[in-house]
């Protein structure tokens, strides 16, 4: 999916916010769901109001559709799909008018290949949000009030797979959108609960100035809510002695014509965790 959002600043120096917030598995006795309550409040008391952004990357509630061996393992608190999906549904209500985008997970997807229902879908219908599949595309069309400084901020959003128990195997996977898209400034992946990011630069000569242009990528890994290691209950993640989970989400800051101290502006994104 291809998604287009205008953004208008006051002054050159401003700045707007991402909120970046997925792998909820509300419904799950190890989920977190204070930590969920307090990044929906963080967003919306943001002090960049109307120009604050969400995207939703996917995985937002735990329950499996029948004869599924998980629904054994005793970690759901409630199995049923629609009572999870309408209560994490009216979690996230308030924000609906902020969201730019939201992902299926894999998770989510198993109710749509077992029963071709897709519970995002409607989730989306109801709170009028995008729908995004399972990757998108978001290009923030910015511009400063009353001048000409205008640029795109590509953003692209991928539920994820794989990762691994080293901190390295997710960072390789959120590189596999470059291969197909190259250019964005942001790459963003869920589905491995890890929080943090990683910045890239390059260089590209300018014939006009005869100077170097600064080039910047972001990786962002967003985050979970899911408890990995909870005594006495087993879990996925112990039992496949996974990392533990860094509960929260990611805000970007960004700053799209921040000076570089040369000849042009570039990009500048600041990461803050939202715990």
């Amino acid at each position: 999916m291809i998604f287009i959002r205008n953004i208008l600043l006051e002054s050159h120096r401003d700045s707007f916010a991402v909120y970046l917030h997925g792998d909820d598995h509300y419904g799950a006795r190890t989920t977190d769901e204070s930590a969920i309550y307090r990044f929906r409040d963080r967003a919306l008391e943001d002090k960049k109001d109307r120009n604050t952004r969400i995207g939703l990357m996917g995985d937002y509630v735990y329950s499996f559709p029948k004869n599924d061996i998980r629904n054994e393992e005793g970690e759901a608190k409630k199995p049923e799909p629609l009572s999870l999906y309408t209560e994490f549904r009216e979690i996230i209500r308030p924000l609906a008018p902020r969201v730019d985008c939201v992902l299926i997970g894999n998770h989510d997807r198993d109710w749509v290949k077992a029963e071709n229902i897709n519970f995002v879908n409607w989730m989306c219908a109801e709170l009028k949000m995008p729908y995004g599949d399972y990757e998108s595309f978001i290009r923030y069309k910015v511009k400063v009030k009353g001048q000409q400084n205008r640029r795109n901020i590509d953003v692209v959003l991928w539920h994820g797979d794989g990762g691994g128990r080293t901190s390295g195997s997710s960072f390789n996977k959120v590189h596999n959108p470059v291969d197909i898209f190259r250019t964005p400034t942001i790459f963003a992946m869920g589905h491995v609960h890890r929080l943090g990011w990683n910045h890239e630069q390059w260089l590209v000569p300018n014939e006009v100035t005869k100077e170097y242009d600064d080039m910047d990528q972001y990786f962002v890994l967003t985050g979970g809510y899911q408890k990995g290691f909870v005594s006495p209950t087993s879990t996925y993640i112990s039992r496949k002695m996974l990392p533990p989970v860094a509960i929260g989400s990611i805000r970007l800051e960004i700053q799209p014509f921040a000076h570089g101290g040369g000849t042009r502006d570039v990009v500048n994104v600041k990461p803050e965790e939202i715990r």
